[in-house]
């Protein structure tokens, strides 16, 4: 619940993320670059033609060993299908601090989801497999299925 909480507080547009979450007497140190996510997911289901979809990648950096967690970041574009397919790149530019390990990991979410008529909603996502905060930016990450 609490991490759904942070999920939804921390909706991003295309600024910096700043996040400072240290251990006690430590020196944080700062864990920056781009997440850039493409989904592609196929369109199996009857919509409108210029049905309008919505790409939301969100995304954490925690240490699992000293129970830590900077705060999360979430960005959201809208797109069209175009030839059965919608297709987005969504980027979330991020620096954020902890205190140093060897341990620290970031992780990703995906979704697409449509709204239709009569409060009706149809969705796709999935996770991203863990990776470094420190790797070369962006960090490419791809995801895929249908809805």
């Amino acid at each position: 619940m609490l991490l759904k909480k942070l999920l939804a507080a921390a909706l991003l547009s295309a600024a910096a993320l700043p996040a400072s979450a240290t251990g006690v007497g430590t020196p944080p140190k700062t864990y920056s670059g781009t997440i850039q996510a493409t989904l592609a997911v196929q369109v199996k289901s009857t919509f409108a033609a210029n049905q309008s979809f919505l790409c939301t990648v969100s995304f954490y950096v925690y240490d699992p060993l000293a129970g830590t967690q900077a705060v999360n970041a979430t960005a959201t574009i809208a797109q069209t299908a175009s030839a059965g397919m919608v297709k987005c790149t969504v980027n979330i530019p991020y620096s954020v601090s902890l205190a140093p390990s060897d341990t620290i990991r970031a992780n990703a979410t995906w979704q697409v989801s449509a709204d239709l008529p009569n409060d009706q909603h149809r969705l796709v996502g999935g996770g991203f497999m863990p990776f470094s905060p420190e790797a070369t930016s962006p960090i490419k990450l791809t995801g895929a299925g249908a809805i």
